[in-house]
């Protein structure tokens, strides 16, 4: 005996024999006219998924800790993340460029940074430069952030700029250390996806601003 089963349609409720073809047809175009509304339900989660808090605020810490570098010209470094501050050993961006710098960032000194430049920041017109080194490492950040991971290295040894490689280290939520080799140019193109998703989460209110 064929199994039946239920679906409404206009309100109404519909028996359809799983044996019947006018009857699957019918289902099927039940279907295709919910299809669209089920679409924008799944564009809603992934919107939501994407506003979970993270565990870490990598994107942002690691955005003004590329700021101070940049202040410094240097480009060539090694950071590890370890229990809330980031440790640096970079080279030295002067000649002979062989001595080394030694910097550390706690969680409050970078969030100390981040009110000074936002006081400093002028409230008109500011282009963001998605290849600067802010914007690249505040885009590795948030990618570590949406694998729900935390961040364990990042290894610029040929510099952070002109196509070269970064490699990163992060450990996921359970446990497991990954590794990714990631090019520069290509961090640039995720940090711009990036701020335009941002950008149209924030209804384009901060355009021209680094959002």
């Amino acid at each position: 005996m064929c199994g039946t089963f239920q679906f409404n349609q206009g309100g109404k409720t519909i028996v359809a024999n799983e044996a019947s073809p006018e009857r699957s047809h019918l289902i099927l175009a039940s279907l295709s006219i919910s299809a669209p509304f089920l679409a924008c339900e799944g564009q809603a989660n992934a919107i939501n998924i994407r506003l979970m808090v993270s565990r870490y605020n990598h994107a942002r810490e690691l955005r003004t800790v590329g700021q101070q570098l940049a202040k410094q010209n240097i480009d060539i470094f090694e950071l590890r993340y370890n229990d809330g501050e980031y440790v640096l050993i970079c080279g030295d961006p002067n000649p002979p460029f062989t001595d080394l710098i030694h910097l550390r960032y706690s969680t409050f000194e970078l969030k100390s940074l981040e009110f000074r430049a936002i006081e400093a920041r002028s409230s008109g017109f500011k282009l963001v430069e998605f290849t600067g080194l802010a914007e690249i490492l505040r885009a590795i950040g948030r990618h570590v952030e949406r694998l729900d991971a935390k961040l364990v290295s990042i290894s610029a040894p040929d510099g952070a700029l002109d196509g070269s490689i970064l490699k990163i280290a992060y450990e996921t939520r359970i446990g497991r250390n990954r590794n990714e080799d990631m090019v520069a140019d290509d961090i640039a193109s995720l940090a711009m996806r990036m701020y335009k998703e941002r950008a149209y989460i924030n209804g384009g209110s901060r355009e021209g601003r680094s959002a």
